[in-house]
C-alpha cells in the first residue's frame, strides 16, 4: 500500500515538473521567434545563440525527467521480491528508501521516505541485501527490517 502510494506520488511530482519545464520550452520558442533583426548587428545572433542555448538546457531536463517518469511506472507494486533491487522499498532500522531514481527526501504524511538511485553510494550498499542483513553508511549500522 504504500508502495503504490510512493509510485502515485513520484508519478505526480513527476508529471506536473514535466508540464512546468514543458511550459518554459514554449516560453523559449516564442521568445526566439519574436526576435526581430535589429540594425545594432550581433545583437540578434548573440540574443538567439543565447535562447537557443537555455533551449538545449531546458529540453536536455525534460528528457531526464520523462526518463525518470517511465522509470517510476515501471515498477510492480504486487512482486514480493526477496533480495533489494530496482523497485525495492526498504524499511532499515534508521530509514525508509525506495530505489528507484535519484529524487531524495519525499514526505508521505509523517513518513519521510528517501527515493535513491541504485548506484548512489547508500544504493549499492543496499542491492542485492536481504532482510536481517545489516549495511554500514556514514559511519552508522542499519539493519535490514523488511524489503517490499
Amino acid at each position: 500500500m504504500l508502495k503504490e502510494k510512493i509510485i502515485e506520488e513520484l508519478s505526480n511530482l513527476l508529471e506536473y515538473k514535466i508540464s512546468e519545464v514543458e511550459e518554459e520550452l514554449n516560453l523559449l520558442t516564442k521568445d526566439k521567434n519574436e526576435i526581430t533583426k535589429s540594425s545594432a548587428g550581433d545583437k540578434f545572433e548573440t540574443s538567439r545563440a543565447t535562447i537557443q542555448s537555455e533551449f538545449d538546457k531546458v529540453s536536455i531536463n525534460l528528457i531526464k525527467l520523462k526518463d525518470q517518469l517511465r522509470k517510476i511506472k515501471l515498477i510492480s507494486i504486487s512482486s514480493k521480491p526477496q533480495k533489494i533491487g530496482y523497485g525495492t522499498l526498504v524499511k532499515t532500522s534508521n530509514s525508509m528508501y525506495m530505489v528507484s531514481i535519484g529524487y531524495g527526501k519525499l514526505t508521505l504524511g509523517s513518513k519521510d521516505i528517501y527515493v535513491i538511485s541504485p548506484l548512489s553510494p547508500i544504493g549499492r550498499k543496499l542491492i542485492d541485501r536481504q532482510e536481517g542483513e545489516s549495511i554500514s553508511f556514514n559511519s552508522k549500522s542499519e539493519k535490514i527490517l523488511g524489503i517490499f
